[in-house]
């Protein structure tokens, strides 16, 4: 990960989070009612068929099931910041980055993500450990400090993508 993404990811954690120490997980669902991704996801279901899986208690993201033809993808779009990651479903489960489209379909997605200004991050900067360490609001539970875990899904190891 370079530099000035893990910088730019540091501030929107911080900004989105506020007290790392005792963090506000309530930008959630501000950000869902208000809509922030809301024209993006008019322009995803334009083209695909969309399945919402999110689940706020567990997420700090949208998740998607997209599909096109026999075509499937994951997709995951962060609320602490514009970040998302997309995996193709199948035999090989890549995620995707402006150079690892297969298809025209693939093409147009990357496209679609970076025109609305969604970073897409690579499984590499998804394993990025930022030295941070979250609690859930009762203080039960540590997250850690992954890029995967604090920007998307709090309770769930990125190896198991």
């Amino acid at each position: 990960m370079n530099i000035d993404l893990r910088q730019q990811i540091l501030s929107d954690i911080t900004k989105s989070y506020h007290n790392l120490s005792f963090p506000n997980f309530s930008f959630i669902l501000e950000r869902h009612k208000a809509g922030y991704y809301s024209d993006l996801i008019a322009k995803l279901k334009a083209t695909f068929s969309l399945t919402d899986n999110s689940d706020f208690n567990y997420h700090q993201c949208y998740s998607f099931s997209l599909k096109a033809g026999s075509q499937e993808w994951g997709l995951e779009l962060s609320l602490v910041g514009r970040y998302g990651f997309c995996q193709r479903h199948g035999h090989d489960n890549i995620v995707l980055t402006e150079k690892t489209p297969k298809n025209k379909i693939e093409h147009g997605l990357i496209d679609t993500l970076c025109n609305q200004n969604v970073i897409l991050l690579s499984m590499e900067d998804l394993k990025t450990d930022l030295g941070i360490f979250l609690v859930d609001e009762d203080m039960s539970l540590g997250h850690s400090g992954f890029v995967f875990n604090l920007l998307f899904w709090r309770e769930r190891y990125i190896d198991d993508l």
